[in-house]
């Protein structure tokens, strides 16, 4: 079977959010997350999760997309948990992902961060970022790692910030790079005025991308 493109995905979260929205409405109750809970080089993981516990990290782009993202990764059978914050960054995360780890015991891992980073003085640091980080996962957890837009003016330099991402696999077999910049350039229906949150389709987007990279779960 062919596998389902970001663009597929989006359309089945568009409808699943909307059904969902519909049962909250008739007072149903509906539980959105388990509390068990760059280059553009794409890297395949030698890791293949085995069960169905996914935690996903990130910053205001996540944490907007809280429900979309939730309600796609419940579609394909994830347990999902979702740590975001607006304005994080990977140095912020970091320090957390020890206690992340091991509250949630996660089958695979879906980091969106980087947005924040690169400023003038960060960009020399980010690489160590990124391994202080990655220190914390196991080396058997699959890691899927979004890239940075690279056509709003936020970051300064998200050219840095890929290019440290994607020399990061060659430190880390586990982590797979996932081109966002990619799949939301020349997208501006998709995003917010600022160019770089998104709007509600943008969110499904970003679901549906998130989906496409972690696959079905394990049954």
């Amino acid at each position: 079977m062919p596998r389902r493109t970001p663009a597929h995905r989006a359309r089945r979260v568009a409808t699943l959010v909307a059904v969902l929205v519909i049962t909250l409405a008739l007072g149903t109750s509906v539980v959105w997350a388990s509390s068990r809970s760059a280059s553009g080089k794409r890297v395949t993981s030698t890791s293949t999760p085995t069960g169905n516990r996914v935690l996903l990290v990130g910053d205001s782009l996540l944490w907007q997309s809280e429900t979309q993202v939730t309600a796609a990764l419940k579609l394909d059978g994830w347990d999902a948990t979702i740590a975001a914050s607006p304005g994080t960054t990977i140095e912020g995360w970091a320090a957390k992902m020890a206690k992340l780890v091991a509250k949630n015991d996660p089958d695979v891992i879906v980091v969106e961060l980087g947005t924040n980073n690169c400023t003038v003085d960060e960009c020399p640091r980010i690489a160590r970022a990124i391994d202080k980080l990655m220190r914390h996962v196991p080396k058997t957890t699959p890691v899927h790692w979004l890239n940075v837009q690279n056509q709003p003016t936020y970051p300064a330099h998200p050219e840095s910030v890929n290019n440290a991402l994607a020399a990061a696999t060659d430190r880390w077999s586990n982590i797979t790079l996932v081109d966002m910049s990619a799949h939301f350039r020349n997208h501006p229906e998709w995003h917010q005025d600022d160019g770089l949150h998104f709007t509600t389709t943008g969110s499904e987007q970003l679901a549906a991308l998130m989906m496409n990279a972690v696959g079905t779960a394990p049954r």
